[in-house]
């Protein structure tokens, strides 16, 4: 049995969990945006330069790998993304829930949406360097191959 001591401690420990949560989304949010936005810029910039820099470029694949990695690294965002925005929707949920009706599914949910965002964290972080380090491997080659 709780009592009022014990429940004020839940409480107050139950929303410092829900705070930290929802800032370590607010921070893996803006990294995604970030990282979406240099390789849209990567893309952007590669392709509309590459003609100009490179004639005739040697390891064509090797550009495309590279392309190829960063629209991942963007999709890996998007997604991630997509489950913070349905995790923090299940924690708003929990919030304004009392405290006696805080189903435990709630939370096993909440860890395993956050599992798929680290996943996905994982997945983009690796894909956005290789597909930097591609696309510097095929700008070396081609430069000192002019």
């Amino acid at each position: 049995m709780i009592n009022d001591s014990g429940y004020f401690f839940f409480e107050k420990r139950h929303k410092d969990d829900l705070e930290n949560i929802k800032k370590l989304h607010e921070i893996q949010t803006n990294y995604f945006k970030h990282i979406t936005t240099i390789s849209i810029g990567s893309i952007l910039i590669t392709v509309a330069f590459l003609e100009k820099l490179f004639s005739s470029p040697s390891w064509p694949i090797i550009f495309f790998v590279s392309v190829f990695f960063f629209a991942l690294s963007i999709a890996g965002s998007l997604f991630a993304m997509s489950e913070i925005g349905s995790t923090i929707e299940i924690l708003t949920k929990i919030q304004q829930k009392s405290h006696e009706d805080k189903p435990k599914s709630e939370w096993e949910e909440v860890q395993k949406k956050q599992r798929r965002i680290n996943c996905y964290e994982s997945l983009l972080k690796y894909s956005f360097l290789i597909g930097l380090v591609s696309f510097l491997i095929f700008a070396a080659i081609n430069f000192f191959d002019c």
